[in-house]
């Protein structure tokens, strides 16, 4: 709750006004061919696996800066699985751990729960790693970056415009 009143805080520039969850008959900002672009992309997202969808249609009336945010994360966590490998081989759990932890912080941030569930798993097999016999729990969470990696393919599948979008 008190996350989504800051993101709101912040996505309105520093008023709050109280949203209720995004209903059928709810009136929108502008028919723009832009924002309704805008708005099917971010229906599109609210649908997709592991994504909360109350809370990512609560910013129906902000869709393009949603958007933004959701393709800035994309584009900035694209690399961060193969980031985490090269940190485990170069025994840098800690690097990894913080790294993991920003993922999952991030994708928290943007109603991307499933994303933010394998990165808590993540950082959560790195916090339990001991030294000097971490290979077990290594094992596993190269397993869970492996679920990761899927998990931010299927949200950058889902941000993708659906074709009605892009034909419209």
């Amino acid at each position: 709750e008190d996350l989504y009143r800051t993101v709101l805080r912040w996505m309105d520039g520093g008023s709050l006004r109280a949203r209720a969850p995004a209903t059928e008959g709810r009136p929108r900002r502008s028919e723009s061919p832009a924002n309704s672009e805008a708005l099917a992309r971010l229906h599109h997202i609210a649908a997709g696996r592991g994504m909360q969808r109350d809370f990512v249609l609560a910013f129906e009336g902000r869709a393009e800066k949603y958007l933004a945010l959701l393709d800035a994360f994309l584009e900035r966590h694209a690399p961060s699985p193969q980031a985490l490998r090269d940190r485990l081989d170069a025994n840098d759990l800690d690097g990894a751990r913080a790294l993991a932890h920003a993922l999952a912080g991030e994708a928290a941030v943007l109603g991307a729960d499933f994303v933010r569930r394998c990165a808590v798993a993540v950082e959560d097999g790195l916090r339990h790693a001991v030294e000097p016999e971490p290979e077990p729990e290594l094992d596993t969470i190269i397993v869970d970056i492996d679920e990761l990696e899927s998990a931010l393919a299927a949200l950058r599948a889902a941000a993708t415009p659906p074709a009605s979008a892009v034909s419209a």
